[in-house]
């Protein structure tokens, strides 16, 4: 049960910074018209390079992964601190 939180966590996460990121014009790949032979030219300079973009979501994914593991450990705790009171 706790993988499956988990993953639904990174996924939300991960389409969250999708959508954050992305460009308001995008519309999709099917949205745009062929490619001229350098397109690169047309695009504007990225301030962020592939890599350290990777390490940014990277960071936030498993930072999103360690709070749910505290607060997994903190209420399994304390669930049984309650059971022992009893």
């Amino acid at each position: 049960m706790l993988g499956v939180v988990v993953g639904l966590v990174n996924a939300l996460v991960a389409l969250g910074l999708v959508r954050a990121l992305a460009r308001p014009g995008d519309v999709g790949w099917y949205g745009y018209e062929p490619m001229p032979r350098r397109y690169s030219d047309y695009l504007p300079a990225s301030r962020v390079n592939g890599w350290g973009l990777l390490a940014g979501v990277v960071v936030v994914i498993v930072l999103a992964n360690v709070v749910l593991a505290v607060l997994f450990a903190f209420f399994r705790q304390r669930r049984r601190q309650r059971g022992m009171r009893v």
